[in-house]
């Protein structure tokens, strides 16, 4: 957790992600609400990232 608060999770997915400042703040607001117990048991923590061939979806 220590490490969370120093080197922030969006930091980490700018890294790897060029340009898309909208998904990756989705992306980590969702996570953060896993971690912090905000789920429900009947809808698991999915994403489906989309785009053309080629374009580097992770």
């Amino acid at each position: 957790m220590e490490e969370r608060r120093r080197y922030p999770l969006e930091q980490r997915l700018k890294e790897h992600i060029i340009g898309q400042e909208g998904a990756i703040a989705t992306v980590a607001a969702t996570i953060r609400r896993k971690e912090n117990g905000w789920m429900d048991d009947d809808h698991p923590l999915v994403f489906l990232f989309l785009g053309s061939s080629g374009i580097g979806e992770m």
